[in-house]
């Protein structure tokens, strides 16, 4: 399954990404999956390394630098970014914001950006005046870093840790567990902050690399999907596609199958392969996707043995609800 798919994104999104733990990685990603071309830009810092990831890079200091993007043929990944500063660009203007929404609508571009600023820690809690976002754009994902979960609540590992003390409640130097976690992505001063009312808002939980880190982040997704529309579990440093979508059922969904991929669902031996992640869920048979109910999905990469290019679809619960399990190779 693709990013873009597990996001359930429109054909020109505008979209925000705030947080920490692969805001960057997230939105290049992205990008690449999107019909080209594709605007990326941010309202915080980019490190000038990050900037080489975009095919092109137009630096937008004043609003007459606007022109030069008329002037050019639109192709590929197209970063717009504020002037460079030492080893950081920096944030468009809100002015230069506001024309590239208009830009973006009349030429029917797709819109990334990030808003937020994180140090490349992989968890923080947004200051006073964070984060930026754009009164426009129309879904704003939350992004948390795994790799920071068990590390101590130090500025070693969490962005603006006394914030996230504050607001999480845990003690400054205490391991930071789901909980704490949890909390903050929830809080209204913390990763819900400054969403636009009229915006979709989802949670990406990256850097899911290890067994352990996923168990986590299904623990975690189950505090938050009260507060989210959905929930998405990624490992985007070491693979190209998200290892689970966990849409919340509560939330309305325009189409709730666009999260299933159109493969077949066969397996040799699926309950030798298949694992639940949730002890408590029993699964059901197989079915065909056809038959699958609507409600929530459930995407991950199956790390056992199924034959590439197969996947194996299951009917089970999530509290009460009628779900989706897709396991994809």
């Amino acid at each position: 399954m693709q990013l873009k798919q597990a996001l359930r994104l429109s054909k020109y999104p505008r979209l925000a990404l705030v947080g920490a733990g692969g805001k960057t990685t997230a939105m290049f990603h992205l990008a690449r999956e999107l019909k080209p071309p594709v605007i990326v830009t941010a309202t915080t810092h980019l490190s000038v390394e990050q900037t080489q990831l975009a095919g092109q890079h137009f630096i937008l200091q004043k609003i007459e630098d606007t022109n030069q993007l008329d002037e050019s043929a639109l192709s590929g990944v197209i970063l717009l970014t504020g002037p460079i500063e030492g080893d950081r660009t920096q944030g468009l203007s809100e002015e230069i914001a506001s024309w590239l929404r208009e830009f973006c609508g009349y030429h029917s571009l797709p819109l990334l950006i990030e808003a937020d600023g994180s140090r490349q820690l992989p968890l923080k809690a947004p200051a006073a005046h964070e984060p930026p976002i754009p009164e426009f754009v129309d879904i704003v994902v939350v992004v948390a870093g795994l790799s920071g979960l068990g590390k101590p609540l130090t500025s070693e590992w969490v962005f603006r840790h006394q914030r996230f003390a504050e607001l999480s409640g845990l003690m400054v130097g205490k391991p930071v567990m789901t909980e704490a976690l949890a909390a903050v992505m929830v809080h209204p001063e913390g990763g819900l902050k400054n969403i636009p009312p009229k915006a979709r808002h989802i949670a990406l939980l990256n850097q899911a690399d290890t067994p352990e880190l996923q168990a986590l982040a299904k623990d975690l997704s189950k505090h938050l999907l009260s507060d989210f529309q959905a929930v998405v579990i990624t490992s985007l440093g070491s693979a190209p596609s998200p290892r689970s979508s966990v849409p919340n059922p509560q939330s309305p969904i325009d189409n709730p199958q666009s999260t299933i991929p159109n493969l077949q669902s066969t397996i040799d031996n699926p309950q030798s392969t298949i694992l639940n992640p949730y002890p408590f869920m029993p699964f059901m048979s197989p079915l065909p996707e056809s038959s699958l109910p609507a409600g929530l999905a459930f995407a991950t990469e199956n790390p056992s043995n199924c034959s590439p290019g197969k996947a194996v679809h299951w009917c089970g619960m999530w509290p009460g609800k009628p779900c989706q399990l897709v396991y994809l190779q």
